[in-house]
């Protein structure tokens, strides 16, 4: 204590540290003061950094909050997407049904018009060889109807020499009939001619009956070779 003076003097036996000398109280308030501003700016220090932290961590929840909205917008446009592609795929998968049916059944109308064609072909090269063979008729008749033709103009132009003989024949026979008439009629007025002169007017009589006769098979037999 500060009443004992002079302080005794330590023992030399057990030498150990100097004893602290006692904290002045005010180097203690300005320490205490140090402290407390060290604590206080510390403390203001600590609550910057985690307000910074706040502010980041809330920052980064709002952006993570609206990347989680736009992934959520994201799921259902895909959602709607889906739904859009699933009708499409279904559309189309019945779309590819009927067009399958379609395309069998084109198939199968394919295959009837490739026989329906074949047929028609074959009918069309028999219609070809009938259509040569009429051409080849046709030509004959045609020059078997030339040749016809040239022996009607020709038999024609035999009948009309025929046919002029003929009046030829029969005007002179009709002349001599009545070159007949008149000497029978002559012999009747004249009643009082001989036997042989007689005789002679019938074998002249014959004669001319027999020329008319062969001149008539001679027309005759013309007429059958013209008609065959």
């Amino acid at each position: 204590p500060a009443s004992q003076w002079p302080p005794r003097r330590a023992r030399r036996r057990h030498p150990g540290p100097a004893p602290a000398p006692a904290p002045d109280p005010q180097i203690r308030a300005l320490e205490k003061l140090e402290v407390d501003r060290g604590l206080e700016g510390l403390s203001e220090e600590v609550e910057q950094k985690i307000a910074g932290q706040v502010g980041r961590l809330q920052a980064e929840l709002e952006r993570k909050a609206a990347e989680l909205e736009t992934a959520r917008q994201e799921s259902a446009r895909l959602g709607r997407e889906k739904e859009e592609l699933e009708e499409r795929a279904s559309e189309l998968s019945r779309q590819v049904d009927v067009s399958v049916e379609l395309l069998a059944s084109l198939k199968q109308d394919l295959v009837h018009l490739q026989a329906e064609l074949e047929r028609k072909a074959a009918e069309l090269e028999t219609a070809r060889q009938e259509s040569a063979r009429l051409g080849r008729e046709k030509e004959e008749l045609e020059e078997r109807a030339s040749e016809l033709s040239r022996q009607v103009d020709v038999s024609v132009e035999l009948l009309a020499s025929l046919k002029q003989d003929l009046v030829h024949k029969e005007q002179e026979l009709s002349r001599k009939q009545q070159e007949v008439v008149q000497i029978d009629q002559f012999l009747k007025e004249t009643g009082g001619r001989e036997a042989s002169a007689k005789l002679r007017l019938q074998q002249f009589i014959e004669e001319l009956l027999e020329r008319a006769d062969r001149a008539e098979r001679q027309v005759a037999a013309r007429w059958s070779r013209w008609a065959g």
